[in-house]
């Protein structure tokens, strides 16, 4: 193809399933690339004019292209060295630079590129390795960094004079090999090796003697050619619109493949360009030629969207939904809507139109609207006040349409008082009717609380409630009564709950108590009514309790009048004090002029306490013997027990009781009285029945 060629020959991966072959002239600086192709050699090189030196008839030498393609190295063993750019693309070669002034005289020059046979790049395209020697054959390798624009900046990564001029090829492991000649027993004995060519010397890591030879092996001057392939072309992906297969009324679709392409193999396994597809399924096509490679998806579906949105109809309502019964598919109606349901409020033609995947399927219906139906509202309760309730009732009557009420009024409109109410109205084969229930009531009744209650048991005024009108609807009722601390004693939610006076199931004490209401009266939700005010909780004289079965009971008249004295000529010195009423059966038996109380307590001590308001001690005599009792607060003696019936258990039986002086001047009754047994009476003589003794 053609002539006149020196050593030089390379063959460079075009951009798109191509190779370059570049060959340098022996006479005159010019690269010839021929174009290969899947077609073949194009006979026609591409011909640069690069270089600034022509190499001599025979000379030896070679050519070496950067990793990515860009750059490409020239050296003559008797012309030097030259980096020129190059396109892959184009094959052109351009913007030679010399390294080397082809100056043979090394005197001042001891290391040049004159000599030079081989060069290699870096992995990474940043150094230049040249293999050269001086005049009298010492070898070198040189680095050139070529991110220097100048190429100035050169260092020698060995000087060894055994080694040859041989050639520097870059290997797939990244690393940089030449063969290290002997010049001495002219032998070739090792594979030297440039570890890291990226890095700038001494990191590159020259290092001689890497891979030993088998003895007697001979390279003198160049390794074995690098293999070239053309790169691979584009891969393209290709997504089609999901197709339709429209039924009833088609069996298949066609798909077919692009052209340009040698070969296709589709997912079913088919090498035809066309595929006719009766399933809903998805089919992958693989197109290829020489170089560039196209997929293919496409999803097919079989389609059967018929429909019917019903026959011609009347319909006795307000309105109508009609609705397509097909999902995922794109809804015209006549009047331009897009949903896929339309409501019907007049009378009318109505269409649609629905499409997918390319299938097409209408229907059209007629609708009469005929609203007879009826709303009187819910059964409302309103509020009389004493007055007459009106409420009006409209009847809903299409034109031409009858209306009949139970009052026989036969108009859309009447007054309605309290009762029930239904209308019929008719039209044509449409009837619609309702019902409605009006009631009336009081919502200005009056709440009440009492001012004072006695929870004592006799039934008259034992729980504390709030009283309403008789007839008066109350909802969400709540009462909080609180003591004089601030303390919430009771708390109800039901209006039939009352409060019986106890707090935890303890008499609370007589006094004056707050209470806090709040209701609603009426049907009105959104007027909740507070109310608050005092109470005053009454306990009468010499309240008493049963322990076994805690009903209250009022201690006989003259039980009162001999405890009374018994308080009179007490209150002098005692402020307050705590007395435990006995049983009436046997105080009855008791004259009313002997100052005579049978004392008995929960408590082994009977403690009078100092405090004007308290009135809470209790004594408790004999359950375990006891043979006394000791005043805890001041040291003052207080009523001896004598002693246990003789040969008695310690509970439940009869007690003796005998007083002593308790102070100056006062003296305790003297009397001897039995009880029938410790656990059926604890009565309590309360705080303000003491203050009023006090008076007495």
């Amino acid at each position: 193809m053609d002539s006149s060629l020196d050593e030089s020959m390379i063959a460079v991966a075009g951009t798109h399933c191509d190779v370059w072959v570049l060959v340098h002239l022996s006479n005159v600086p010019v690269i010839k690339a021929f174009h290969v192709t899947a077609s073949g050699v194009d006979a026609v090189p591409v011909i640069s004019n690069c270089g600034n030196f022509q190499y001599s008839y025979g000379s030896p030498g070679s050519m070496k292209v950067s990793p990515d393609r860009k750059r490409l190295v020239v050296c003559s063993f008797m012309g030097g060295v030259e980096l020129c750019n190059f396109d892959p693309a184009t094959g052109v070669a351009s913007n030679a630079r010399g390294l080397s002034n082809n100056d043979a005289d090394t005197t001042n020059k001891p290391v040049t590129t004159y000599f030079s046979y081989q060069a290699c790049f870096s992995p990474d395209n940043t150094k230049l390795y040249v293999n050269t020697s001086n005049t009298v054959y010492y070898g070198y390798i040189l680095q050139f960094d070529l991110n220097d624009t100048t190429l100035q900046t050169t260092s020698i990564v060995n000087m060894d004079a055994s080694v040859s001029q041989t050639d520097v090829q870059l290997a797939p492991d990244g690393k940089i090999y030449f063969f290290h000649h002997d010049f001495s027993t002219d032998a070739d004995v090792a594979i030297d090796c440039i570890e890291n060519p990226n890095l700038p010397t001494p990191a590159c890591n020259y290092k001689p003697y890497a891979i030993g030879l088998y003895p007697g092996s001979v390279v003198y001057m160049g390794l074995h050619n690098m293999y070239v392939k053309p790169l691979r072309g584009t891969v393209t992906y290709v997504g089609h619109p999901d197709t339709g297969i429209c039924a009833p009324g088609m069996d298949s679709i066609a798909l077919y493949a692009p052209a340009g392409y040698n070969h296709y193999i589709w997912s079913t396994g088919s090498t035809a360009p066309v595929l006719y597809a009766s399933n809903t399924a998805t089919f992958i096509l693989r197109s290829d030629n020489s170089c560039d490679v196209r997929y293919d998806t496409f999803s097919v579906k079989k389609v059967n969207d018929v429909f019917s949105l019903g026959p011609d109809s009347v319909y006795c309502t307000q309105s109508v939904v009609l609705s397509v019964p097909v999902q995922n598919a794109q809804y015209l109606w006549q009047d331009g809507s897009t949903a896929s349901s339309y409501k019907v409020y007049t009378s009318g033609t109505y269409s649609v139109v629905v499409s997918e995947l390319g299938c097409v399927h209408a229907d059209t219906v007629q609708i009469g609207i005929n609203d007879v139906q009826q709303a009187l509202g819910d059964d409302t309760t309103l509020c009389s006040n004493d007055r007459a309730i009106q409420l009006t009732l409209n009847a809903n009557v299409p034109a031409g349409g009858q209306v009949m009420w139970n009052t026989g009024s036969v108009i859309p409109t009447i007054t309605a008082g309290a009762g029930t109410y239904w209308v019929t109205v008719t039209d044509g084969a449409c009837v619609g009717t309702d019902t409605i229930s009006i009631y009336a009531q009081n919502c200005n009744c009056k709440a009440t609380v009492p001012d004072a209650f006695t929870p004592n048991g006799d039934g008259k005024n034992d729980v504390l409630h709030t009283l309403f009108e008789n007839g008066c609807p109350v909802s969400e009722y709540v009462m909080r009564i609180y003591n004089r601390w601030g303390n919430m004693v009771f708390y109800s939610n039901d209006l039939n709950n009352g409060w019986d006076g106890t707090y935890h199931g303890v008499p609370a004490d007589a006094g004056t108590y707050m209470y806090e209401l709040q209701f609603i009266l009426g049907t009105n939700k959104g007027n909740t009514l507070h109310k608050k005010g005092d109470v005053v909780l009454v306990r009468l004289a010499f309240e008493h309790y049963t322990n076994c079965n805690k009903y209250p009971r009022i201690a006989p008249p003259n039980t009162m009048k001999a405890v009374f004295s018994f308080l009179k000529n007490m209150a002098t010195t005692k402020p307050a004090m705590a007395i435990v009423i006995p049983r009436q059966s046997w105080m009855e038996s008791l004259p009313s002029s002997t100052h005579t109380a049978n004392i008995m307590a929960t408590d082994a001590t009977f403690t009078v306490s100092r405090k004007a308001d308290i009135i809470a001690d209790l004594l408790s005599l004999g359950m375990y013997g006891l043979s006394k009792a000791t005043n805890k607060n001041e040291g003052r003696k207080m009523p001896t027990v004598a002693a246990m019936a003789p040969g008695s258990p310690a509970i439940c039986q009869p007690i003796n009781v005998a007083a002593e002086k308790t102070g100056p001047g006062v003296n305790w009754p003297t009397a001897i009285a039995s009880i029938n047994s410790l656990c059926e009476i604890i009565p309590v003589l309360t705080s303000s029945l003491s203050r009023k003794a006090n008076k007495t």
